[in-house]
């Protein structure tokens, strides 16, 4: 399990789950943006190898099960 997020108050949460099917935690927040953003423009980052599949907005809800897949990397939802 992942969780994304900048939680800015106390969270209470029933962790039980997590144990009772072994799964693993990860968490991830945001980091500093105008340094991400510069080496984007600059190209010091490729992000297309992480691309796995772009589906358009009609196909979302295919979108969310392949992402949901063991092993996905980033799917994409075009909005036209």
């Amino acid at each position: 399990m992942v969780l994304k997020s900048t939680v800015a108050g106390a969270v209470s949460v029933d962790l039980s789950g997590l144990v009772v099917r072994e799964l693993t935690l990860t968490g991830s927040r945001c980091g500093p943006f105008p340094p991400a953003l510069r080496a984007l423009a600059a190209g010091r980052v490729h992000v297309e190898p992480l691309i796995q599949s772009i589906f358009p907005l009609s196909q979302a809800l295919e979108a969310f099960s392949e992402a949901g897949r063991r092993g996905a990397l980033k799917v994409l939802i075009r909005p036209r």
